[in-house]
Parts: structure tokens; sequence; C-alpha cells
């Protein structure tokens, strides 16, 4: 399957970018090599983000989430299984949504989820895509216009 992705990607990179990212890095995590793994969670959320796959943004959160929780960084865990209940809601899956704050509850002991601002984990997250998105576009932090 990820080899035939990985073809596909090649002829519509905006549309299959974030799945195959996100098979590399459940194949990588399963291998235990964590820090491809993360990097490649990390783009496929970003990637889902940037083409406006909210749904796929929202499983791959929270595919984020549990690969956070099982390793036992459970603030990074809250702020990517809040991120995905949002983008849950975002796309109209509430069921789903719902299923994600209650496995959320069991896993991390929260009685209430709060969804308030955006924590520092997420800030830093989409902040640092900003800053390459930019950089892609040639636009660098002390550029005051914008490229086409």
């Amino acid at each position: 399957v990820l080899e035939n992705m990985k073809c596909w990607n090649e002829h519509s990179t905006w549309n299959w970018e974030n799945k195959m990212m996100i098979l590399e890095a459940q194949k990588l995590y399963i291998l235990e090599e964590y820090d491809r793994a993360e990097y490649l969670f990390m783009s496929s959320i970003r990637s889902a983000n940037t083409h406006k796959f909210v749904n796929e943004e929202a499983i791959a959160s929270e595919l984020f989430a549990e690969f956070y929780h099982e390793r036992g960084f459970h603030e990074k865990s809250r702020s990517f299984f809040l991120h995905s209940i949002d983008c849950y809601k975002k796309w109209g899956a509430f069921a789903i949504a719902q299923r994600v704050e209650k496995s959320m509850e069991t896993k991390l002991g929260m009685g209430l989820i709060q969804h308030g601002p955006i924590n520092d984990v997420l800030q830093n997250f989409f902040a640092l895509e900003d800053v390459s998105s930019n950089k892609r576009r040639g636009r660098d932090d002390n550029d005051t216009h914008l490229f086409p």
C-alpha cells in the first residue's frame, strides 16, 4: 500500500502527501524509530492542514496524540488530542470528537477537557510551519511584504 501511495504522491502531492506520511510514521513507530516517526507525524498534520484536509488533520493529530501518550509525553499528547477534537468538530464528526474526548479522559485521567486558547505545544508547532512556509515563499521574518 505504501509503495502505491508513493507512486500516487508523485502525480498528486497535494492529495496523497499527508496520507503517505501518516502510514510511514506508523510504520516507523512500530519499528521503534521514534525520531523519524515523530517528524513524519508532524509533517502529515502540517500537510493536511496546508491542503485543507481537516478530516485527515484530525486523524493524524489523534494518532500523534496516541504516539505521545504511549511514550509518556502526556502534555504533548493532551495538546494533540485537543487539536484532533477541534478538527473533528470542524469537519462535523461530532460523535468521533466525543469518542476522542472520552478516550482522552480515560487515558489522561482528566475530569474536564478545556478548549481554551491554543496552548504552547501547538502554538510552537504551527509557528514553525509559518516560518518554514514563509521561507519557501521567499519571505523571512524581517520582511514586511508578501510575495504573490
